[in-house]
């Protein structure tokens, strides 16, 4: 592993981890992660840049507000350092690739949705849906190497080449799961407002 590299990875994990954050708190709320500014959540001022540097300003400003002095949850800098390991993770298992772009986005979706869904009980769908499409997305460049995409080959000929079966195995495979997935999860949303009515 190149430590030159290794460190750009690790930093690019905790820009994505602080962007992360930033979507954590906002979208279960229907809130632009654009616009505005990044804001105290109990006084409102905007946070300057300066004190918006992942983990180094919470540890400098010992986890409070530099205006109001309220406290902010360790929750932004955990995200921000299991983001960037996360990232350097991928870097260290698969290389600088396809498959580390793959391993961390879907390491870092997923991080946004176990804290969000332990904040808020939320699954937002601008974090699930473009995950799923990025998966049937990749599924053509990163081959899926589960069960289906496996047995697929040998019980179905296809009239192309390999480079080319391979790619199309693994998109069903990806929407196989997608499916499976996606329909477990909805149930379960439809069995709770059954039950709750909520």
């Amino acid at each position: 592993m190149d430590p030159v590299i290794a460190s750009g990875v690790f930093l690019f994990g905790l820009i994505f981890g602080s962007f992360l954050n930033v979507c954590i708190y906002r979208l279960p709320r229907g809130l632009s992660v654009v616009s505005p500014r990044s804001a105290c959540p109990g006084c409102g001022r905007f946070i300057a840049f300066y004190d918006n540097i992942p983990v180094l300003s919470w540890i400098l400003l010992r986890g409070k507000c530099r205006h109001c002095r309220q406290r902010i949850s360790a929750r932004y800098a955990l995200v921000e350092i299991l983001t960037g390991l996360l990232f350097l993770e991928c870097y260290g298992h698969f290389g600088l690739n396809l498959e580390m772009l793959k391993c961390s986005v879907f390491g870092f979706l997923l991080i946004g949705l176990i804290f969000t869904d332990a904040e808020t009980h939320l699954l937002p769908d601008k974090m699930t849906l473009p995950g799923l499409l990025f998966g049937l997305v990749i599924a053509f460049f990163v081959p899926v190497a589960d069960l289906a995409s496996l047995l697929l080959p040998g019980l179905i000929d296809l009239p192309v080449g390999s480079d080319v079966s391979w790619r199309l195995f693994s998109f069903v495979d990806a929407s196989l799961g997608a499916i499976v997935g996606a329909s477990f999860l909805y149930g379960i949303g439809v069995a709770y407002l059954r039950w709750r009515g909520v």
